[in-house]
């Protein structure tokens, strides 16, 4: 009895993990997009729209060189207002992509909460940081609860970001936004919530990203990558999709049918 008990909770367990992707301190992946206009017509795309990026750090092809336009640079919103007050490279830096074809690189984010509003953005060799953000609106009222991950790359190239880690704690094996998920528009979107809180407090994200490519290297946006920090001011935020809710309702039912069988024979003894 106590064996099957055992038994049938590693079960539950694995259920819960696979199916929903629950990550370190409740994150858990709730969308995927393989196109913008996927991501945009999810989102709203418009001045008032559902979701808004209170800031993110951005990798990019650039020139792929020192000087000239940049490579790793941190995008924000630029006033306590809503969109379009959006800044793009509000703190720019360079990296020479030129020596990393197919070379994974460390990336990293730092958020120091909604106190300090301190942003470092870390991609190999080269950091940004803008301190004191005004966003969003104000954060008490309007926290980061999600974190939308963007790779996007040409026909002739891939971007893959993995190994990521989230406050210490590693995704689950096969957590991955790459490019290459879909050939027709070569974008992937990751979207991860953390439902029942925020990032109010602060967080550390890192992972890996590989750039590679045939032929001439992508420039400018091109090929690139972005950690977007969400929040939603005039709607509710979206729930997970329906394959994650019906894992969970899986796992509710197996809970339900073993705590029957586990009734029924002890009322036999």
């Amino acid at each position: 009895m106590r064996c099957n008990k055992i038994v049938v909770g590693f079960l539950l367990t694995l259920l819960v993990i696979n199916c929903s992707m629950a990550w370190a301190q409740g994150l858990w992946e709730t969308h995927r997009f393989t196109s913008d206009t996927a991501w945009n017509n999810f989102y709203g795309g418009s001045p008032i729209a559902l979701a808004h990026e209170a800031f993110g750090g951005e990798g990019r092809a650039g020139n792929g060189a020192t000087g000239g336009t940049y490579e790793v640079g941190i995008n924000r919103l630029n006033s306590q207002g809503p969109p379009p007050n959006f800044q793009f490279g509000a703190a720019t830096n360079d990296f020479v992509w030129n020596n990393f074809n197919n070379v994974p690189v460390n990336f990293s984010l730092v958020y120091s909460g909604d106190v300090t509003r301190n942003v470092t953005w870390t991609i190999g060799s080269s950091t940004v940081t803008l301190n004191s953000l005004p966003f969003p609106n104000p954060p008490t009222t309007n926290p980061i609860t999600h974190l939308a991950i963007r790779a996007r790359a040409t026909a002739t190239s891939r971007l893959l970001m993995q190994n990521l880690v989230f406050n210490g704690v590693a995704a689950p094996v096969g957590t991955v936004v790459d490019s290459a998920f879909t050939s027709a528009t070569n974008t992937d979107y990751a979207f991860f919530s953390l439902p029942g809180g925020s990032f109010s407090s602060g967080y550390t994200l890192s992972g890996t990203v590989t750039f590679s490519w045939s032929g001439a290297r992508p420039s400018n946006s091109n090929m690139s990558f972005q950690v977007k920090n969400m929040f939603f001011p005039y709607s509710a935020a979206p729930e997970p999709d329906a394959g994650r809710l019906l894992c969970a309702i899986g796992a509710g039912l197996l809970g339900a049918a073993t705590l029957r069988r586990f009734h029924s024979q002890k009322m036999g003894e």
